[in-house]
Order: C-alpha cells, then sequence, then structure tokens
C-alpha cells in the first residue's frame, strides 16, 4: 500500500502543479474582430483591452468582470462596447468580438447600479457613460420583461435625445415619468 501511495505521490503533486498553474495562467494577447467580421485590433477599444494582457485568463466571467467594463469604454469617443463572443485558448490568447452597442439606461439590481443593453444584457456599472436612471415603483411581482421591452424601444427611438434623459420612473403600467435635462 505504501509503495502505491509513493508511486501516485508524482502525479497527484503533478497534477496539482498543472491545476494551480492553469488557474493563474496570464493571457498573453487579446485580439478583436467587430461582429460584422471586420478585424478591430487598431481600434481605441482593442487597445484598451491590451491592459488585460499579463492578468489572469481562467476562472474569469469577462462578461461582469468590473476591469473589462471599464476596458471596453472609450473615454475619447464616449464609445461603449459589448461582448458578443469569447474564446480563450491554453495558449494564453483570447479573441473576442465586439459589438459598438451602447448600454440603454441604467437601473439598480440587489441594491447595486447596473446598465442593461437593448438586448436585455446586464453590464458591469461604468459611471463614466451617461445614462437615464430607470426606477420601477411597481411592486416586483409586476415587474416584468414588459418594463425593459418598453424602455428598449422607447429609447432606441430617440438615438439623439435619450442622453438628454436623466431618470425614467415607472409609476404603474399605466404611467411613466420621465426627467429631461435642461427641459
Amino acid at each position: 500500500m505504501k509503495n502505491i501511495i509513493l508511486k501516485l505521490l508524482p502525479l497527484v503533486l503533478g497534477l496539482v502543479l498543472l491545476s494551480v498553474g492553469l488557474f493563474f495562467l496570464p493571457i498573453q494577447r487579446v485580439s478583436c474582430r467587430t461582429n460584422n467580421g471586420q478585424t478591430a485590433d487598431q481600434s481605441l477599444v482593442c487597445d484598451q483591452l491590451q491592459q488585460l494582457v499579463g492578468t489572469r485568463l481562467l476562472m474569469r466571467d469577462f462578461f461582469r468582470d468590473q476591469q473589462v467594463a471599464e476596458l471596453l469604454f472609450v473615454p475619447s469617443t464616449q464609445e461603449s462596447y459589448d461582448i458578443q463572443e469569447i474564446s480563450k485558448s491554453l495558449s494564453g490568447e483570447v479573441s473576442l468580438v465586439l459589438a459598438a452597442r451602447p448600454p440603454l439606461y441604467r437601473t439598480l439590481q440587489a441594491g447595486e447600479p447596473v446598465m442593461i443593453t437593448e438586448s436585455g444584457g446586464v453590464r458591469q456599472n461604468n459611471s463614466q457613460v451617461k445614462l437615464p436612471l430607470v426606477t420601477d415603483q411597481r411592486p416586483a411581482t409586476e415587474q416584468q420583461l414588459v418594463a425593459h421591452d418598453f424602455l428598449a424601444g422607447f429609447l432606441s427611438s430617440l438615438p439623439d435625445s435619450a442622453n438628454l434623459i436623466s431618470e425614467i420612473i415607472i409609476i404603474d403600467d399605466q404611467r411613466v415619468e420621465v426627467s429631461v435635462n435642461d427641459f
């Protein structure tokens, strides 16, 4: 029995070291392309995403990571991007498919601000992005996806004026209050 344990010990230690090594596997290269297939490696957002090189690759949720959320916003152009697809390789390469799809509004989930995209995706909050705050005063049992569908349609129909809206309050199914800056 002791002989078997001594023979398995190097194998177990090797697996443990491999697991630890994979957990801390750093990102070696970040490549980007847009959702229509064009290479975006020379874009500002991809330049910013190069800051991920050297950070942890595995066991990381790129869709909810605060650092990634901040890098998907380009302050000089006020553009915000969404990750559509992501692929990771053990060689340390991360390939991202990005869409220039800014979030539509900000709301609170579990008491924390989050940004909501047109498709209903939840993104980590980035206070640099100017968005209307949506508050739903209806009881939680009545708050449904219908409110998001209404907000997405409403805000998408105002592409040039949506940034003037500071707050939207859903009072009930029949009444919504909209606060507009400088009105």
